[in-house]
């Protein structure tokens, strides 16, 4: 299973954290995977980037909290402290400092550099759940199974107010982009905005009817979204605490939602096996991909001048990337690339292109009917078994020695000609291997 996914700040490659406590970093572009690293021994609950993108931190429930090379995957410090599961980390803006949250009641915080353990933040009267550093990186604060929320100095490690409000368990703290104000959501199925600097309680958010997973706001912060246990996500307007949307079509709990840098539009992912992508202003679905009732545990959005893309993950541990496009005007989730898997299914997507290939391969996929005049929307059979064939035929040209065959076709195309495209569009497709 795939537990945690997060991109480089430049976009360039995707880190990904798994319950056999291994960690892989990918190419964005490619999907090229430098191997498996292994250092927990327990499951990878969650990932932080450093600002500068140069470093990764993971938690595990092994107890542990490591640094990794982003570029070679090596681990380079094991900080050791917690007594218990670790559950949540976060980089200092500043990427000097890390914060960490656990099972024993703690906040640690560490040398991003040397790895030492810098302060012990100790008030909380049950297990920490979830911590985030405010945007200017002085204040910390920590959501627990006490049901309150502490704010702490960053720098001091001196605890700061007490958030009372909630009446169970806190799942989620995250910080305005301004700074300005603190949402959390807990399992009370309400979320509730407070003055990060005052703790002072500012709205409480009902409509939820059960357990808030995560919140998330808006880029420019005006608005939150919480998905919830209900099997919706609901966006509220942070002056005045309105409801402004419902959105409803996933089946089963929201695990992570995600918004575009421009903020009108929402991607989701859900324990029922689908990310969807909706339409902010009128709450609409616009695209939903399927992955054959396997949990789509976790997503991350990256945006550059390239484009717009989604890594996912699932339960299966399969790690996928997509392009986020407009099609005369309609958004498509377009398939980049896949770790090995065993299930693959896809609604409303184009799988559109086959990179990097010489003339030979393209040959063998065009035999095999996989390249060529786009499949009927409605002959589904045929467009699975179709990629069914693709999958099997890459699975072998992965596996072929760096020789070029002795074909007279093998010879690698100019520059100038256009790779081929396999276009491959349904309504909806699902694929066994």
């Amino acid at each position: 299973m795939v537990f945690s996914v997060a991109y480089s700040p430049n976009g360039h490659q995707i880190a990904s954290g798994c319950v056999d406590g291994t960690i892989r970093l990918w190419d964005a572009r490619t999907g090229a995977s430098i191997p498996n690293k292994r250092g927990h021994t327990g499951l990878v609950a969650c990932l932080a980037r450093s600002p500068s993108g140069s470093q990764i931190a993971s938690v595990a429930w092994d107890s542990t909290v490591r640094i990794w090379d982003a570029q070679t995957g090596a681990s380079g410090r094991v900080l050791r402290g917690h007594t218990g599961e670790v559950y949540s980390v976060a980089y200092s803006p500043t990427g000097h400092q890390i914060a960490s949250a656990g099972q024993d009641n703690t906040l640690r915080i560490w040398d991003a550099v040397s790895g030492a353990s810098r302060l012990v933040l100790t008030g909380h009267s049950e297990l920490v759940y979830t911590v985030a550093y405010s945007p200017s990186g002085h204040q910390l604060a920590s959501g627990s199974f006490d049901k309150t929320i502490r704010l702490w100095d960053a720098h001091t490690g001196e605890m700061g107010s007490i958030l009372n409000g909630h009446t169970n368990y806190i799942t989620s703290v995250v910080y305005s982009p301004n700074g300005h104000q603190l949402a959390s959501g807990a399992d009370d199925n309400t979320v509730r905005l407070w003055d990060a600097q005052t703790g002072a309680p500012m709205l409480v958010l009902k409509g939820h009817s059960d357990r808030v997973a995560n919140v998330t706001y808006s880029p420019r912060g005006h608005q939150i979204a919480s998905g919830s246990v209900d099997k919706t996500i609901r966006i509220w307007e942070t002056e005045s605490g309105d409801c402004s949307s419902v959105l409803e079509g996933h089946t089963e709990t929201i695990m992570t939602a995600a918004y575009s840098s421009d903020g009108h539009r929402l991607a989701s992912c859900s324990k029922d096996g689908t990310v969807r992508l909706w339409d902010v202003l009128s709450g609409g679905c616009l695209v939903s991909l399927s992955d054959v009732d396997k949990h789509v545990l976790c997503l991350a959005w990256s945006e550059s001048n390239t484009g717009s893309y989604l890594a996912t993950g699932n339960e299966l541990g399969t790690v996928r990337m997509w392009r986020v496009t407009e099609s005369q005007d309609n958004p498509c989730f377009n398939l980049q690339w896949s770790s090995p898997h065993g299930v693959l299914s896809a609604k409303e997507a184009n799988l559109q292109s086959a990179h990097g290939l010489n003339r030979i391969q393209i040959q063998l996929l065009k035999q095999r009917g996989i390249v060529g005049e786009p499949i009927s929307p409605l002959n589904i059979r045929t467009a699975s078994q179709k990629l069914i064939n693709m999958a099997g035929v890459m699975n072998r040209l992965n596996k072929m020695p760096n020789k070029e065959p002795l074909n007279a076709l093998a010879e690698e195309p100019s520059a100038e000609q256009a790779e081929p495209e396999v276009a491959l569009k349904g309504s909806e497709l699902a694929i066994e291997e």
